[in-house]
């Protein structure tokens, strides 16, 4: 999990991501194994069981289904939803 924070034109903005993988090919270290997800920062916040500051959340724009599994991975940093 990993989540940004910066200021772009005077607004604090947020973006939160999911990084996950299958330990199938843990062994063997295949990096293509990784699939990386924008998610909210309430899915963070469920998954790490912590809180983040209102300010924060005001900054995270994103909307997205509910379920990771219902999106396909980032594949390229244009996948992200910057605004």
């Amino acid at each position: 999990m990993k989540v940004i924070a910066f200021v772009e034109r005077g607004e604090l903005k947020a973006k939160a991501f999911l990084l996950t993988q299958s330990l199938d090919q843990l062994e063997a270290l295949d990096l293509d194994e990784f699939r990386a997800f924008q998610v909210t920062l309430d899915k963070i916040e469920e998954r790490a069981h912590i809180r983040f500051p209102t300010a924060l959340h005001k900054g995270d724009h994103l909307l997205v289904p509910e379920s990771v599994a219902e999106r396909a991975p980032l594949k390229d940093l244009t996948d992200i939803h910057w605004d």
